[in-house]
């Protein structure tokens, strides 16, 4: 059986990846992406990490805030990207 190797942490080498690249492209939507990412990420496990750990159970209100904070700045980011106004304005 022929057996491929998959490096351990793949997401996070392709998130540098990605990161690297919008770096290079300017492309503000990989940003988006990436925050709504980690505000999901962070809306599951019911704990965010911004400056320092805040859980949902001990800060209701500023976790709300950090999770808001995460979607409205990946929404930002969409909408500062010119290729994907162009790509939709195109259909």
């Amino acid at each position: 059986m022929d057996k491929r190797y998959i490096p351990p942490k793949w997401k996070t080498l392709l998130a540098l990846f990605l990161a690297f690249m919008a770096l290079k492209f300017n492309w503000f939507f990989i940003w988006g992406v990436f925050c709504w990412f980690w505000g999901w990420e962070n809306l599951r496990s019911k704990e965010a990490f911004f400056v320092e750990r805040v859980e949902l159970s001990k800060n209701p209100i500023l976790f709300t805030v950090i999770i808001m904070s995460w979607f409205l700045m990946g929404a930002l980011y969409f909408y500062m990207d010119h290729s994907i106004y162009n790509f939709f304005y195109s259909l």
